[in-house]
């Protein structure tokens, strides 16, 4: 054996003569290898005017002295290209990018930088040009240094996206930020290709529009709204406030409240407080619930307390 098995240097055999040429190649070798930098690993072009020692990854489309050593350490020495071959392992730092390089045995993989950072890093499973980072893991954490924690993610403009997409196996099935504007949206996928917005938050007025029927949970069991949470007004094509559908009725017979009902309900004119100018013809809550107390019933399908609990609450007609 004349060279060494990692770094390929050259012993000096017994008897040789001209043991000192072997002696600067070994030395040479070693200047290149031992804390390798190079200068890039993009350049395609040998440079014209290199200063000696000076080192390159010559890249796949490398041109000029360079052709046929991808992969390969160019380095200028004696005044001439030496090129070295990279075994697995092997570790250069890149100028260029701040980035320490390692040859995996077919390309050189970064493995830490410094300035920028790394262009991608996985952690349990490969990242790529598109998810510079990845992560394979049963859980994620950011946590707070001492305060609270932000997630921040940054669209280039108005029209571009910036949002969370949740999968199953690949395929989405739900998004949420902003998609196409600056509106919040959260989006719904049953086959991962056609979606649906389900929620809208205009960024302007904080309007929330919905896609479709916005449903409790159960049945009977929550409110909208409240004596002092009331909305200002209600807008439909059409509704039901509280069935009164044959279908859902049992024990109909015909009521007890007879003509001296009727004759107790006092038809009024009236205007509401915040004024529109306008005249209204109607009956008065309290005097209709007084009208059914009066004629001995305990309950009317038409009066309604705002607020069931409170007796006192707003009182209305439906």
């Amino acid at each position: 054996m004349d060279h060494s098995p990692r770094l390929d240097l050259p012993f000096i055999m017994a008897g040789q003569a001209l043991k000192h040429i072997t002696h600067n190649e070994a030395l040479q070798r070693l200047d290149a290898l031992v804390q390798p930098l190079v200068e890039s690993t993009t350049l395609t072009t040998p440079p014209a005017s290199p200063l000696p020692g000076e080192a390159w990854i010559v890249p796949s489309d490398a041109t000029g002295a360079w052709t046929g050593h991808t992969g390969e350490i160019a380095v200028h020495q004696a005044g001439a290209w030496n090129f070295y071959d990279p075994a697995e392992g092997w570790q250069v730092f890149d100028r260029a990018t701040g980035t320490l390089r390692l040859y995996s045995g077919t390309a050189w993989v970064p493995v830490a930088a410094t300035g920028a950072g790394l262009p991608q890093l996985g952690i349990n499973t490969s990242a790529d040009s598109t998810n510079r980072l990845a992560v394979s893991a049963a859980a994620t954490l950011l946590t707070h240094d001492g305060a609270g924690h932000q997630l921040k993610l940054n669209k280039a403009a108005s029209s571009d996206t910036a949002s969370l997409l949740f999968q199953s196996n690949w395929t989405g099935h739900a998004e949420m930020g902003l998609m196409g504007d600056n509106a919040w949206r959260i989006k719904v996928s049953a086959d991962g290709s056609s979606w649906t917005n389900a929620l809208t938050i205009d960024a302007s007025t904080a309007i929330a529009s919905f896609a479709a029927s916005v449903r409790p949970a159960s049945d009977n069991a929550v409110t909208l709204g409240a004596s002092g949470a009331r909305w200002s007004a209600v807008w439909s094509a059409t509704g039901t406030i509280q069935t009164s559908d044959a279908r859902q009725k049992t024990q109909i017979a015909q009521t007890d409240l007879g003509l001296d009902f009727i004759l107790a309900l006092n038809p009024v004119r009236y205007h509401w407080r915040e004024d529109d100018g306008r005249t209204h013809y109607g009956l008065i809550a309290q005097e209709v619930a007084e009208a059914v107390t009066r004629c001995g019933a305990r309950d009317f399908g038409g009066h309604v307390l705002s607020d069931p609990a409170d007796g006192a609450s707003m009182q209305a007609l439906l």
